[in-house]
């Protein structure tokens, strides 16, 4: 593994890779006389004009065609030699998903970072961010950053230099013997002249022990301390953990085709929308086979089939879509088993979307699913029965208790006569969770409610009862109020009488009704009689919502038939901002910086734009497709946090431990 994390640094390998400041271009007769010279006797001449002929780029292109033809064998195969290489080093556009192995396991690329950017700004955030109500806060930030202008201009130097295509690629997990492992990276340098680029990292850097080699007329420079390879190709930059990794990125140079064309890319590429900015890709499959070589034993594959992954490829794409960023996910080729096929609905169920009418008016956020309690319980016991097993053959004596799941459901239904299973067979059709802002205000507890759907009216009353008799069975007196409001039953639990089961101060009085086949939990009585008011009045609850109307005119039909979950962003924004403003006004010191805060304007103007987050989830056949449109790239943050997170970790690491750095100084 520490090999990958001297990834960073391996563009300062070779000083054959890298060139002084390009001078003028060479005249034709220099060319001519260079290309002559490749006849000469003498091998420092015809070395000499090697070198003078690759630097001479494109320009001598056609003199090496015509010599490339020459009756001299020793001319013609040098000929040949630099046409290749020219032919490489002027490698230009070109995806690097053609350039990665067909056999891939894992691939993060950017398609553009310059242009994932500019497209940023016409989001919703983005315009905020350049807005005019931003500008003294963007002015604060330039001056701070401008308090030390030698750090600013390198910084701006260096990203500027790498505003192009992106990808990190593992074809190879091989975790058992690291050094095995065939793992790439690819970067564009986006400045004119790449090799000076890398010169002046060179610079920058120590590197010591380097061997330069060549390979399919790439040079390739390998660290013999750590093994680690870069090689440039035009201005592409190409590195690796091992030789043999960097040799199967330039055979993708040499020959594009790679992932894009397989099997694999073909499906997943269908589902990830027409213009992906961010793609994620793994091979599922292969992944776990890598990952069950260190963790040896029993058990892996029941839990696997509890959680009910089985899928065989994963896919995900970022894309700016308007005010939104629209994240895409599909995983495919797999049977729902477990408890994820406890969550699908059958054929010919309603959509989520119709039990959106159960869901309060004015929630900030709610999600609608199907769940059948049978499916839930089975896949429970086998996740949970694997995972038993695995920690069991790989945990160490002294080490944590697996858990014991059957043991824990045994005492339940000896504690409670209730049998779990029985119970959980029960429940059956649209589920779904939701909050809405307290009235009591921001600094209130949001009120939160849940549905259950039950197979019938009887089955939700068994469902009810068995609650109520749990509960009590775990008091130490009866813990559940029954209050007759109208023609309806609401039981309220006395949290006081649970003992130690919830934490002291707890700001929530759990309380449920039966509403026909569904039952309905409600953080207070206040909460739940006030849904109930709205099923009474048959209410179409979140369907009024213009937001929510707003999100759901993004989605097709096709979207608007899965699993839905929908967060009203603007109104958690304007809720945050309005108490961590003030208090943030408390802590600053520094004059500009409060008045600065105290200039922008309330939080409902401020956050007036935002759009909501909206995510559905379906399935087709053997795949499951989800769509994310969001005020921020969820997907894309959380693949760069974890991909810049340990490199930070590490060099920290490394920074306190000094004896650990290899020879030559990274």
């Amino acid at each position: 593994m520490k090999r990958l994390c001297m990834l960073g640094m391996l563009m300062v390998l070779s000083s054959a890779l890298y060139a002084e400041e390009p001078a003028a271009a060479p005249s034709a007769e220099k060319i001519k006389s260079w290309v002559a010279d490749l006849a000469s006797e003498d091998f420092q001449k015809r070395h000499g004009a090697e070198m003078e002929l690759l630097k001479a780029g494109p320009g001598a292109q056609k003199p090496l065609e015509a010599a490339a033809t020459s009756p001299d064998a020793q001319v013609r195969a040098t000929a040949q030699r630099l046409l290749g290489k020219l032919k490489l080093s002027s490698t230009s556009n070109i995806d690097y998903l053609e350039v990665i192995p067909t056999e891939l396991m894992i691939a993060v690329q950017i398609k553009n970072s310059a242009s994932l950017i500019e497209n940023s700004k016409q989001t919703a955030v983005g315009k905020l961010f350049l807005s005019e109500d931003l500008a003294k806060v963007r002015a604060a930030i330039q001056a701070e950053m401008k308090k030390d202008p030698a750090k600013l201009q390198v910084a701006t130097k260096w990203f500027d230099r790498f505003q192009g295509q992106a990808m990190l690629s593992v074809w190879d997990l091989n975790l058992v013997a690291p050094d095995q492992m065939r793992v790439g990276v690819v970067v564009e340098i986006t400045d004119p002249n790449p090799k000076q680029v890398l010169g002046e990292l060179l610079k920058t850097m120590n590197a010591a022990d380097v061997q330069n080699q060549t390979y399919k007329e790439v040079d390739v420079a390998v660290d013999a301390n750590s093994g680690v390879a870069a090689a440039l190709i035009g201005k592409h930059l190409l590195f690796a953990p091992n030789l043999e990794s960097a040799k199967k990125l330039i055979d993708g140079f040499v020959t594009p085709g790679g992932f894009k064309q397989s099997a694999n890319y073909s499906q997943i590429k269908s589902a990830l929308g027409a213009k992906p900015e961010f793609i994620f890709a793994m091979d599922l499959q292969a992944y776990m086979k890598a990952i069950a070589k260190i963790v040896p034993g029993a058990g892996m594959q029941e839990m696997m089939a509890g959680a009910g992954s089985d899928f065989k490829l994963l896919g995900m794409s970022t894309t700016c879509a308007g005010e939104s960023f629209e994240d895409r996910v599909v995983a495919m080729g797999g049977t729902l088993t477990g408890m994820a096929a406890a969550s699908r609905p059958p054929a010919g169920a309603p959509a989520p979307l119709d039990a959106m009418v159960y869901v309060p008016p004015n929630a900030v956020a709610a999600a609608m699913t199907y769940l059948d309690g049978a499916l839930l319980y089975k896949g429970l016991l086998e996740y949970m029965g694997g995972l038993q097993k695995m920690m069991a053959g790989n945990v160490p004596p002294n080490g944590p208790k697996p858990p014991d799941l059957e043991t824990a459901i045994k005492e339940f239904e000896t504690k409670t006569q209730i049998k779990l299973s029985d119970l959980l067979a029960n429940i059956k059709g649209d589920t779904g969770y939701w909050a809405v802002l307290a009235p009591g205000g921001v600094l209130a507890p949001p009120d939160l409610g849940v549905m259950l759907t039950c197979a019938d009216a009887e089955k939700a009353k068994a469902v009810s009862d068995a609650l109520v008799k749990a509960l009590n069975a775990y008091s130490l007196q009866p813990a559940v109020q029954d209050v007759t409001v109208g023609k309806r039953s609401i039981y309220i639990l006395d949290l006081s009488k649970l003992g130690a089961i919830l934490p002291p101060n707890f700001p929530y009085t759990i309380s449920w009704g039966i509403a026909e086949n569904r039952i309905f939990v409600g953080s207070s009585q206040q909460a739940l009689r006030k849904q109930l008011s709205y099923i009474d009045n048959k209410t179409p609850g979140l369907l009024t919502s213009p937001e929510f109307v707003k999100a759901l005119g993004m989605m097709t039909a096709e979207e608007r038939k899965g699993q839905l979950m929908y967060v009203d962003m603007k109104s958690l924004l304007t809720v945050g901002a309005t108490i961590g403003l003030p208090l943030l006004q408390t802590q600053i010191t520094d004059p500009a910086a409060k008045a600065n805060l105290a200039a922008l304007p309330i939080p409902e103007k401020l956050f007036k734009d935002i759009p909501p987050l909206i995510v559905s989830s379906t399935y087709r056949d053997k795949n499951v497709e989800t769509v994310m449109r969001s005020p921020l790239p969820p997907f894309l943050i959380a693949v760069l946090t974890g991909v810049t997170i340990p490199i930070i970790q590490n060099k920290m690491n490394r920074a306190g431990r000094a004896e650990e750095v290899p020879p030559g100084g990274f």
